[in-house]
């Protein structure tokens, strides 16, 4: 490893750090500017000999200042005029920009929006926009502003063990909160025709594809190879895609930026014979690519796809090559600290960079191994060697938030990774050519084809249910440690150093360790676990590494089951209807159901669970079976729950609604 890559990895690092650092203490902005300053002025006193063997060590600390710096400076509470900072019960109207449209839901449209006023004072922050869908409007487009009443709500935590954390996940994106509207309570203005370039020319690239005429998941794949769009996949496909591990070419990233960039600059090979030709083909180039990004919708992915190949490019063009691992960091430094600090908590920004890491790593040892005399099979060499690399450089990421691994990823990757160049040119050439003139039916028909092969293979990989592994649990403990081993061995193969081998070693045997601690503190746990599922009841008992599963109907809750295996890392799962007495060494749960029957000569429960609205007088309950707490599930009516909850304030009773509170957790120390 050269000493440019070793420090802007090194430099890079120390950024990651600080910007963790910032979103999870949220300093004030006046302390990490303080910080930084100081630490920065501390610098010049290493160059003088005072503290001469500490340049680097204060170097990333400055850095890391800067990073905790540009994450302090991005939270709400440090932004005088962010929107949160103004909302109080008396606001009368807020101003929302629509800027972009999300996958809907069966009962309302999502999009994101920037709040621009609050009553008359300007804001800024962008605000989650949930719209319940109406037939007498279309869809809500870019640039158009909403007037309403209606406050900002956090965005609720997730309501049962394991369960997808919407509010974490939009805090990524720079939102914190989201308004809840119909067409009563809002009023819509028309959008802007003008001022708005990229949003129209990706309107019209939409548009073209649709009037292409091809199949209608052929459509919804088009959209995501050529312009990003994957919101309209259905998610059956999503999850073929998936389980066949080709989920990547999906997602607009370094592989389509590279296929595109080498026709771009094939196609634009003229112009170097011209006066600095060769100058005026890299602008135009990178100026092309950077449009594509723009209307690609400027995503982690592909803006790193874009700036690294404009470090490279740049770097052939003055004719001095560097290495892959320096720009790579330098990408890294500028995407944090220039567009969004947000970007390093998102998966795809994770992801993005441990794939080309890992490439730029592992990719010339592999190779040496897979390299041929035929053509053919030196070809079919590289790609499994930048198969497997990046698998490797993703592996930790894909186990920690996905919990599956697709053992055909390797051969989905050599049967479609070849035709993804051909595939990527015929689809912008239709969609460019569409624009202009009315395409002719056979070059429709011959992208539809392509994109419909690639469908057909996906579909038929997805059904191989013996390649597919999930139900895989990592701690987030395990996922830091895997990270960092993965790092470190990284650094041996570029450096040859048998003392980083040492590091390694320890983090490895970090990393069983922390697994021998998570089963044993796994495998003390006991509890009853009351989900919030709508309609249906469910009672989990747990017992170390195996779930015991009370259902009325175990196939509705089979998510909710799939995330709590994940999240606890179950072992053993066993299924049964819905009993009305549970026994938990000396705890007692009882479970009265849409029956109303009970026994006045019954033993008094520790814990009484209502399921399905029971037709009961819950004052003569509570005085009859004498329960010690009172618990409301999701099959409740939400008038019954209400009606309860004040029963149970009268008595002194504790109530949990699972509705309003979420899943509730009975802990039962064992005996």
């Amino acid at each position: 490893m050269s000493s440019h890559s070793a420090a802007s990895f090194y430099l890079a690092g120390m950024l990651a750090m600080g910007v963790w650092i910032g979103a999870w203490l949220r300093p004030d902005l006046p302390l990490c500017i303080s910080l930084t300053a100081f630490l920065l002025a501390c610098i010049p006193c290493t160059l003088k000999g005072i503290l001469r063997k500490g340049f680097w060590t204060l170097t990333g600390l400055t850095v890391a200042g800067i990073g905790m710096w540009s994450m302090a400076a991005a939270l709400p509470e440090n932004q005088p005029d962010h929107y949160l900072n103004h909302i109080h019960p008396e606001v009368e109207s807020l101003e929302i920009r629509v800027l972009e449209s999300l996958k809907p839901t069966s009962y309302s449209e999502k999009y994101t929006g920037e709040i621009r006023r609050v009553n008359s004072l300007k804001t800024r922050g962008k605000v989650l926009v949930d719209m319940r869908r109406d037939s007498t409007r279309g869809p809500l487009l870019p640039g158009q502003l909403i007037l309403t009443p209606v406050l900002p709500q956090p965005v609720s935590p997730p309501k049962n063990p394991g369960g997808f954390d919407y509010g974490k996940y939009l805090e990524t994106q720079g939102i914190y909160a989201r308004v809840k509207l119909n067409s009563a309570t809002c009023l819509l203005t028309p959008p802007a025709r003008v001022g708005q370039p990229v949003l129209g020319l990706r309107r019209n690239l939409h548009r073209a594809i649709n009037d292409l005429g091809l199949g209608e998941q052929e459509t919804q794949i088009a959209r995501a190879l050529l312009l990003g769009d994957r919101k309209t996949i259905e998610p059956e496909l999503h999850q073929a895609f998936t389980r066949a591990g080709i989920l990547h070419i999906l997602a607009i990233s370094g592989l389509h930026v590279g296929i595109l960039a080498a026709f771009l600059f094939a196609f634009l090979t003229p112009l170097r014979l011209l006066p600095y030709g060769k100058g005026l083909q890299t602008v135009v180039g990178l100026t092309l690519l950077w449009g594509y990004a723009l209307i690609a919708g400027f995503s982690p992915s592909v803006v790193r796809a874009v700036l690294l190949y404009s470090f490279v490019a740049l770097a052939i063009y003055l004719e001095r090559p560097g290495q892959t691992l320096h720009f790579l960091g330098l990408c890294w430094v500028f995407m944090l600290v220039a567009i969004d600090p947000n970007w390093l908590l998102q998966v795809g920004f994770q992801l993005s960079f441990a794939a080309v890491a890992a490439i730029v790593v592992f990719y010339p040892i592999l190779i040496k191994y897979l390299t041929f005399d035929k053509w053919v099979g030196n070809s079919l060499g590289k790609l499994i060697a930048v198969s497997l690399a990046a698998q490797a450089g993703t592996l930790p990421f894909t186990l920690y938030y996905f919990h599956q691994f697709p053992g055909l990823f390797l051969l989905s990757n050599l049967v479609l990774l070849p035709g993804l160049g051909v595939l990527l040119v015929t689809g912008l050439a239709c969609m460019s050519l569409e624009l202009l003139i009315e395409l002719p039916r056979a070059a429709a028909n011959l992208l539809d084809g392509l994109l419909g092969g690639m469908n057909r293979y996906v579909h038929w990989a997805a059904g191989q249910d013996a390649f597919f592994l999930k139900g895989i649990s990592m701690s987030q403990v395990e996922w830091i440690l895997s990270v960092l081993s993965l790092f470190l061995f990284g650094i041996y193969l570029k450096t040859r150093r048998h003392q980083v081998l040492y590091g390694l070693a320890i983090l490895l045997l970090l990393f069983q360790g922390a697994g021998v601690y998570q089963n044993a503190k796994g495998f003390k746990k006991q509890s009853w676990v009351i989900p919030h599922q709508v309609a249906h009841t469910m009672v989990w008992t747990r017992k170390g590494s195996r779930l015991e599963v009370a259902a009325t109907d175990s196939e509705k809750g089979a998510r909710l089951v799939r995330d709590a295996q994940n999240h606890w890392g179950i072992r053993d799962t066993e299924y049964s209807l819905v009993a009305p007495f549970y026994t938990l060494d000396n705890s007692t749960l009882r479970v009265l159901d849409r029956s109303g029957l009970y026994s006045p000569g019954e033993p008094h429960p520790d814990y009484l669970l209502l399921s399905g609205s029971p037709r009961v007088h819950l004052e003569r309950v509570l005085q009859v079976l004498k329960p010690a707490m009172v618990i409301a599930d999701g099959s409740n009516y939400t008038n019954d729950v209400n009606r309860w909850k004040k029963s149970c304030a009268e008595k002194g009773i504790p109530f949990h609604a699972t509705a309003y509170d979420g899943a509730y957790e009975i802990e039962v120390p064992r005996e």
